[in-house]
C-alpha cells in the first residue's frame, strides 16, 4: 500500500474552503488534496475523534445500574 499523504513539493494553495495559506501535504485521491498545516491538524483530529470508542467504565455502569435497578423492583 502507497502512503495516501505526501508532502506538497509544489507551491499550491490550500484545498479548504475560506484557507489561503500555502499547502504543505497533499492527500492522494481522484485528485489531490492540498492542505496546510493548521488544515491537516483540524482534518486528523477530526478524524480521531470519530474514531475513538466510548470508555468501557461506561458501559460497565451502565450493566451494574441495570442489575441494581432489577434487584430494587
Amino acid at each position: 500500500m502507497t502512503n495516501i499523504i505526501q508532502k506538497s513539493t509544489t507551491t499550491s494553495k490550500c484545498s479548504c474552503k475560506g484557507c489561503n495559506n500555502q499547502a504543505t501535504s497533499y492527500i492522494l485521491t481522484k485528485q489531490k488534496v492540498y492542505l496546510c498545516d493548521e488544515c491537516f491538524e483540524k482534518l486528523a483530529s477530526q478524524a480521531i475523534a470519530n474514531r475513538t470508542p466510548k470508555s468501557p467504565q461506561n458501559t460497565i455502569k451502565r450493566k451494574l445500574d441495570k442489575k441494581r435497578e432489577e434487584n430494587y423492583e
